[in-house]
């Protein structure tokens, strides 16, 4: 279930290092790969009434887990993002209740 939504990065940056981080996202978190997803959303970000260049963001949204798990996971974002050449990056974590989310009509 973990899904990964990114803005703030070009698509062929996700696609270049999209199996790399996969791989590493599936041993920390110990999660078949099948079931991690990133999306993309392309986003303008404004101030003071002109485009600024935006800086990465991926908001992370999966059901409880440790904190170390979720550090490891800011981290590899973080370090797989920064590798692009980026120097500020934002990772955000949103956490669903099991009962709270549901596929196909049925909650986990």
């Amino acid at each position: 279930m973990p899904q990964v939504t990114f803005k703030g990065i070009k698509i062929d940056e996700l696609c270049f290092i999209s199996k790399d981080l996969k791989d590493n996202l599936e041993r920390i978190i110990d999660c078949e790969r099948r079931h991690i997803k990133f999306d993309l959303v392309q986003a303008v970000n404004v101030d003071n009434g002109t485009v600024i260049e935006a800086f990465p963001k991926a908001e992370m949204v999966w059901f409880p887990r440790s904190q170390e798990m979720q550090d490891a996971v800011a981290q590899e974002i973080t370090k797989v993002l920064k590798k692009l050449g980026y120097i500020h990056v934002q990772v955000t974590f949103n956490v669903f209740k099991p009962e709270n989310f549901y596929e196909n009509g049925i909650h986990y």
